[in-house]
C-alpha cells in the first residue's frame, strides 16, 4: 500500500541538500571576507596615516555603504529573485579587500571601503532571502545554521589573517584571501537555489512600516550589531596598540568572538 497518511507525515527532507549547501557556502564566504578585514585594519590605518578619529569616520563610510545598498538589493530581489542578486553581489564583492589593500590615498581607501560595506550588505540581504526560500522548500529550520556558517567564516578569516600577513605580507594575504573567497563562490554557484518571484503577485508600495513590530525588531538588531561591529572594527587595533600584540595575534579578537557566535548559533 502506497501513499498512506503515515508515510507522508513521517517523510522528512534530507538534512543537507544541494541548495542548503550552496547558501551555507555563501554565508561562509561572506563571513570569511569580513573576518579577513579585521586583522587588516591596523595596517590600513598606518598606511593611510589615519588617526583613530579619522579611522572611525572611514569605518562609518563602511556602514553608509551598507545602508545605501541594502534597499537596492531588496528591490532587485523582489524583481529578479535572490539567486541572481546574491551571485552578482558576491562576484563583485570578492576583490574588494584586494582593492582596499592596493589603496594608497585616503580617498581611494574611502571609496573602496564604501564598496566593501555596500556589497557585503547587499549580499547579506540577498543570501538571507535565499536561505528563507531554501528553508521553506525543505520545511526545516536552517537559518540559525546559516548564520553559524557566517561566524565560522569570520573565525577562519580573522584567525588566519594575522598569520598570513606575518608570513606572506599584506599583499600576499590579500591575494590569498581573494583566491579562497573566489573558490568558495565557484563551488557554491551551481548549488544556489533559483527562486524567481511570481509576476502576478501584487506587492505593496515601499514605505516606512506603520506598525511597531518592525521598529522593535530593527532596534533589537541594531543593538545586537553594536558589539559585533566594535569587536570587528576595533578589536585588532586594540590588541596591537594597547596590549602590544603581534600582527599574528591581532586577528584573534574577532576570531574568538566569531567562535562563540558559531557555537551559540
Amino acid at each position: 500500500m502506497t501513499g498512506s497518511p503515515m508515510s507522508v507525515s513521517t517523510a522528512r527532507t534530507p538534512y543537507m541538500t544541494k541548495n542548503r549547501f550552496g547558501v551555507s557556502l555563501l554565508f561562509l564566504m561572506n563571513g570569511f571576507m569580513m573576518g579577513s578585514w579585521a586583522p587588516m585594519i591596523p595596517e590600513f590605518a598606518k598606511r593611510l596615516s589615519l588617526s583613530e578619529a579619522e579611522l572611525g569616520l572611514v569605518i562609518l563610510v563602511f556602514g553608509l555603504g551598507s545602508l545605501s545598498c541594502m534597499p537596492v538589493a531588496g528591490s532587485q530581489i523582489a524583481r529578479i529573485g535572490s539567486r541572481s542578486v546574491t551571485l552578482f553581489c558576491a562576484a563583485i564583492f570578492v576583490p574588494t579587500l584586494l582593492l582596499i589593500t592596493l589603496s594608497n590615498t585616503v580617498w581611494a581607501g574611502v571609496i573602496t571601503v564604501f564598496l566593501f560595506g555596500g556589497l557585503t550588505g547587499a549580499m547579506d540581504v540577498a543570501m538571507n532571502a535565499n536561505a528563507v526560500a531554501v528553508e521553506r522548500g525543505m520545511r526545516r529550520a536552517i537559518m540559525s545554521s546559516c548564520h553559524a556558517f557566517w561566524s565560522l567564516g569570520g573565525l577562519i578569516g580573522a584567525g588566519l589573517g594575522g598569520l598570513l600577513i606575518t608570513k606572506i605580507g599584506i599583499y600576499g594575504h590579500a591575494v590569498a584571501l581573494t583566491i579562497i573567497a573566489a573558490a568558495l563562490l565557484a563551488i557554491a554557484w551551481p548549488r544556489v537555489m533559483v527562486d524567481r518571484p511570481h509576476p502576478e503577485e501584487e506587492r505593496p508600495k515601499g514605505g516606512l512600516p506603520l506598525t511597531p513590530l518592525p521598529w522593535i525588531i530593527g532596534l533589537m538588531a541594531l543593538f545586537s550589531m553594536v558589539p559585533e561591529g566594535a569587536v570587528l572594527d576595533w578589536g585588532a587595533l586594540y590588541l596591537r596598540n594597547e596590549l602590544g600584540a603581534s600582527v599574528a595575534v591581532s586577528g584573534f579578537a574577532f576570531a574568538a568572538f566569531s567562535l562563540t557566535m558559531a557555537v551559540m548559533r
